[in-house]
């Protein structure tokens, strides 16, 4: 917003800011594996987003949700060592959710 009176100038600025997706639910079906053993991660996400990734791999599992924002991904074959999987979703060029599993 700007206002001019005689010369003078006043602004005012007003930012909205976007709420990130909401990860309801991130889950794996197995709590342990034998190094290389499958597993499926599943998760449940607040619409809408643009892009959701699992990470480590910057694993693209857009395609593998429904329109609900649910969805699931094998992993096969599973790790050799521990690893933590992260669930990203990303609402705009700004907001940003994480969710680990």
């Amino acid at each position: 917003m700007e206002a001019t009176l005689g010369g003078e100038t006043g602004i005012a600025t007003v930012r909205v800011a976007i709420i990130p997706p909401e990860i309801v639910s991130f889950t794996s079906d197995k709590a342990s594996i034998a190094p290389g053993e499958s597993f499926t991660l599943s998760w449940e996400v607040t619409p809408p987003y643009t892009t959701l990734t699992l990470q480590p791999g910057d694993i693209d599992v857009l395609g593998d949700t429904n329109a609900s924002g649910v969805g699931s991904r094998p992993i096969d074959p599973g790790p050799s060592e521990n690893t933590d999987y992260q669930l990203v979703a990303v609402r705009g060029a700004s907001a940003t959710t994480t969710a680990d599993q």
